[in-house]
């Protein structure tokens, strides 16, 4: 049963690698402080932790301060500061509430032990439930949080600024729809032929021409009068191809599978109540280092980063492993990924993205791409997808 809490003035944190915990009770107007009070170990001062959630708080208009912790081994010096923390705020405690979720067990444990002796309101968030339990004097509270956190806030509290993205409401490429869902419907004909289309698409946007030289066998034509009929290319024969216009040809080298993927987020967006998404993420970390992601989506607080091939498997083989390995990790514990490919993995890299906790969706699969994420999230059906991997 949910009932009603205070609003506190003052939050303390407890700095950690979970970050996610420490930043949803302030996400919510009804629970938002207006000051925050970050107390960080050694550890997390030299890993930069508190310095990305400060310049989070502050970027919401929460003021905040630091407050040292030492070692998050030594059980003496920990009761000792939060002893001092406590004494600090004693004669505010009605205005303080302490985030418990955070750093070692053992700085939870003496950090409970000690505001809860001193009567301080303690709490946690489950963020998968974007909720609270409000803990004062034995008794416990359960808070609903009203607000959620959209992608560009949840890249932001893991270090990244979201550059660009295409926004979920973008009017896609017209004709988009029908051609994907006939050349995907039909995959057989047309799916061992995408590569070279992406190819020559590639080739001639690295001459800024519309034109590429070719050559279209019998069997290839098919994927070209495929993108013919639908407007994309304008003309074909085996030597040549002529791409519409700029974005028809950007269109042709792989943007098509980035619009069916949007297709559908947004249509799962309509019934499962996505948290945000979007596709083609452009994301910046503080040295200034760029990534691009094909798709991103939020749902129960967890990220997932989808990542779309419509090349040869052998066109990315160098790269695979580490590619899986860079998504499954991206931002936070609670990341999680999925590879949409057109060309099914080797029987190697399929073990390794199920080790990984890397979902696959390949080949045939991606005419089923809005059933397969939604099994990913009723996670009963997404460890069955992970066993049949």
């Amino acid at each position: 049963m949910e009932i009603k809490v205070n609003k506190f003035k003052i939050h303390i944190v407890i700095v950690s690698d979970q970050v996610l915990p420490n930043v949803l009770p302030a996400m919510d107007y009804n629970f938002k402080p207006d000051r925050v009070v970050l107390c960080e170990s050694d550890v997390m001062q030299r890993m930069g932790v508190g310095r990305a959630l400060a310049s989070f708080f502050k970027s919401k208009n929460i003021k905040v301060e630091f407050f040292r912790l030492g070692s998050a081994h030594d059980f003496k010096e920990l009761h000792k500061k939060f002893s001092e923390l406590s004494s600090k705020f004693g004669s505010r405690s009605a205005d303080v509430a302490v985030n418990l979720v955070g750093g070692t067990k053992l700085i939870s444990i003496i950090a409970q032990n000690v505001f809860a002796t001193n009567k301080f309101t303690c709490f946690y968030a489950e963020p998968q439930k974007n909720s609270l339990v409000v803990m004062k004097d034995g008794k416990i509270q359960y808070h609903q949080l009203q607000d959620k956190i959209k992608l560009s806030d949840y890249f932001k509290i893991y270090g990244y600024t979201v550059i660009s993205k295409r926004e979920k409401n973008l009017k896609l490429v017209s004709g988009s729809h029908a051609l994907c869902r006939e050349l995907l419907t039909d995959f057989v004909k047309y799916g061992n032929h995408v590569s070279y289309l992406n190819e020559l698409a590639a080739g001639a946007e690295c001459y800024f021409s519309l034109k590429a030289k070719a050559y279209i066998a019998k069997e290839e034509a098919l994927i070209f009068d495929l993108f013919k009929r639908h407007g994309f290319i304008s003309s074909f024969n085996d030597t040549m191809v002529q791409f519409a216009s700029d974005e028809d040809r950007s269109f042709c080298k792989g943007v098509w599978l980035e619009d069916y993927l949007h297709q559908t987020l947004k249509s799962i967006n309509k019934d499962a109540g996505l948290q945000d998404f979007a596709t083609s993420l452009v994301i910046e970390n503080s040295s200034g280092t760029r990534f691009e992601i094909d798709a991103a989506f939020l749902y129960k607080n967890k990220l997932y980063v989808v990542e779309a091939k419509t090349s040869s498997v052998h066109d990315w083989e160098n790269g695979v492993l580490s590619k899986l390995n860079n998504l499954n990790n991206f931002a936070g514990v609670l990341t999680f990924s999925i590879v949409v490919a057109l060309q099914e993995l080797r029987h190697f890299d399929k073990n390794v993205a199920k080790s990984q906790g890397v979902y696959l969706v390949q080949s045939t699969e991606v005419n089923e791409l809005e059933s397969k994420i939604r099994s990913i999230l009723g996670l009963s059906s997404a460890q069955a997808l992970l066993a049949s991997q």
